[in-house]
C-alpha cells in the first residue's frame, strides 16, 4: 500500500467514527472506523 492509500483509508475511517452519527444494533460505526484508521496506520 502507498502512503496515499494509507492516508485515504485513516481518512475515511475518521469520518466512519466521528461523522457518522447513525445507531445500529448490528454494526458499530465508532469500532468500524477505527479499524479502517489501524488499517491505514499500519499501511504507511
Amino acid at each position: 500500500m502507498r502512503i496515499n492509500g494509507g492516508i485515504a483509508l485513516i481518512a475515511v475511517g475518521a469520518i466512519i467514527a466521528f461523522a457518522i452519527r447513525g445507531t445500529s444494533s448490528r454494526i458499530n460505526l465508532t469500532a468500524v472506523g477505527i479499524i479502517i484508521m489501524l488499517g491505514g496506520a499500519f499501511g504507511l
